[in-house]
């Protein structure tokens, strides 16, 4: 009976201690909705001009909403597409400015896988934030779209930065600019 008990004992020991959180990282799961971010514009072939950042909020443009699954997939839904261009500020010959414009579209969906934690497609590797916890987003060809980072309060910052920037060239006042347009945005988990 002692042995019996004792048996028993360990055997409940074991599934206690086994059943303990498997929880190795983060909970990315959820619905994340804008809540607001910023466009930094480099300028590469001019240093007489300044560089220039604008922040952006939902009332300049409803940008998205992100809904991570469980499974491994990400849905990023959009009813608006955001402009943003460069011109003189007012006076000014050598200090640009952003203009701001967000234009209703048809709702788009695009989906993605994710990663948590470090993720490389062979091209480009995830930015890490010392501290925090990352989430990458690629496509159906194992390309880095989108890469983020979770904080405290169930903040997600998804960035651009040196993936998938956007470079363009712009013409003001008779001169061709080179521009690198980097795009961070905060999204709210709900």
């Amino acid at each position: 009976m002692k042995q019996t008990k004792l048996f028993l004992l360990l055997i409940i020991s074991t599934v206690i201690f086994s059943c303990s959180s498997d929880d190795d990282g983060p909970d990315y799961t959820g619905t994340y909705k804008f809540n607001r971010g910023f466009v930094s514009s480099f300028l590469e072939n001019n240093e007489t001009l300044s560089t220039t950042s604008i922040d952006v909020t939902s009332e300049d443009c409803s940008i998205q909403e992100i809904v991570i699954n469980a499974n491994g997939t990400a849905t990023i839904t959009s009813s608006s597409l955001l402009g943003v261009s460069l011109e003189f500020a007012e006076g000014s010959t050598n200090e640009l400015e952003h203009q701001l414009t967000c234009s209703s579209t048809a709702e788009v969906l695009k989906t993605y896988t994710w990663f948590p934690g470090p993720y490389s497609d062979g091209t480009n590797i995830t930015i890490e934030v010392p501290g925090y916890d990352v989430i990458t987003f690629v496509d159906e060809n194992g390309i880095i779209q989108l890469n983020g980072t979770l904080y405290p309060g169930g903040i997600l910052n998804i960035g651009s930065s040196g993936i998938n920037s956007r470079k363009y060239t712009t013409e003001l006042s008779g001169e061709t600019l080179e521009i690198k347009e980097e795009r961070f945005f905060n999204y709210k988990r709900q």
